[in-house]
């Protein structure tokens, strides 16, 4: 069991590992009533050391490679990003304020650590600083991710007026998208949880992985059965 079992039955969510595979972050509260903290465990460690304190509405988290996380929040003001360095209960940081949400997915960190990809009425790039924001695409994805290097940007889009999605690629220092490949709209992300929307990039950064649902349905015909004894 990687966390107690205390975390289970509150509820836990957000889990992210760290770009070294050597710790994982999550979000979790003890009981139902309680509210959500953030937490990393090293694997080394027996235990779960919290970062700070969230409210019930907040995103999962984003993780560089340079020990820090980035979550959204939606305490006041509105659409809070903090960022926090890992360990201890610091007192965040506000990178932006008044973010307007627009879309299922997370935020995602560049592994470079240049620059925050989040969702702001649209796809949009800010420093870490929040002195600098970019506009990514005037078309909006369902999912994205960052190449290994912090280059390139990955996104899955539902084509519109088609039952596919595409799969595409596009430079972080502008240009045209590349399309990638295609797939069926059976194959489209979906999450329990929202926003919570994520791309994970293969330690080699040669595939992506996402969750995904499939249902299904049956119809039943019971024969045998005595009408006269059904109330």
């Amino acid at each position: 069991r990687f966390t107690p079992l205390s975390f289970e039955q509150g509820g836990q969510n957000s889990t992210v590992w760290s770009p070294d595979g050597k710790a994982v972050a999550f979000a979790a509260r003890q009981k139902n009533t309680a509210p959500f903290h953030f937490y990393v465990r090293y694997l080394d460690s027996p235990v779960a050391t919290p970062i700070t304190q969230i409210d019930e509405d907040a995103s999962p988290i984003a993780w560089t490679s340079g020990g820090r996380i980035v979550f959204s929040s939606n305490k006041a003001p509105a659409g809070l990003w903090p960022v926090s360095p890992v360990g201890g209960e610091p007192e965040p940081e506000v990178v932006k304020a008044d973010v307007k949400y627009s879309g299922g997915w997370v935020p995602v960190w560049s592994p470079s650590g240049e620059w925050i990809l989040h969702d702001d009425g649209g796809a949009k790039l800010i420093s870490p600083d929040g002195k600098t924001t970019r506009d990514v695409s005037s078309t909006r994805a369902l999912a994205y991710a960052f190449s290994t290097d912090g280059k390139t940007i990955y996104g899955i889009r539902q084509v519109a007026g088609e039952d596919r999605l595409n799969l595409f690629s596009m430079s972080v220092a502008g240009g045209a998208e590349k399309t990638i490949g295609s797939l069926g709209s059976e194959y489209r992300p979906v999450s329990l949880h929202h926003p919570a929307l994520r791309l994970s990039l293969s330690p080699d950064g040669k595939s992506l992985t996402y969750r995904t649902v499939k249902t299904t349905s049956n119809l039943w015909l019971m024969e045998g059965v005595d009408t006269v004894a059904l109330p």
